[in-house]
């Protein structure tokens, strides 16, 4: 009894961390705007005060801006409808923030030349009217 527990033991957590490498293998996710600039350092204010509102619908909508407060740089992005919030942060974060994007950016080239290579292949080897019925 006791190695039929140990078995399904090591079962239940070998089992959800096989799946979700294999899960990751096979479709890369990219990250969203709000999870890059989260990523790369900003902070998230929600505008929940008239003042806060105010401020960030005074801001260009859905772009990384610069803006000088108290003699400091600093980055400020507003999305107003969606998350009701914008994020502020500094030059170091912006600059991590470009580096995410790009290499975001690079990963979808990526994966988009491996598309473009699988179907010209698939073409090649088939044609453009796909496999022939007799070899199904």
């Amino acid at each position: 009894m006791r190695i039929a527990t140990g078995a399904a033991l090591a079962l239940a957590v070998a089992l959800p961390l096989v799946l979700s490498g294999c899960a990751g293998v096979s479709q890369q996710k990219f990250m969203s705007t709000q999870q890059r600039l989260s990523a790369a350092g900003f902070h998230m204010m929600i505008a929940d005060s008239s003042s806060r509102q105010s401020y960030a619908r005074g801001l260009p909508q859905q772009q990384v801006v610069p803006q000088q407060s108290r003699g400091k740089l600093k980055f400020v992005f507003a999305d107003v409808e969606h998350c009701n919030c914008y994020f502020i942060g500094n030059e170091a974060d912006y600059q991590r923030y470009q580096a995410l994007t790009q290499q975001e950016k690079v990963a979808r080239m990526q994966r988009d030349a491996a598309r473009a290579n699988r179907d010209a292949a698939y073409r090649w080897r088939y044609g453009w009217w796909g496999r022939p019925y007799w070899r199904w």
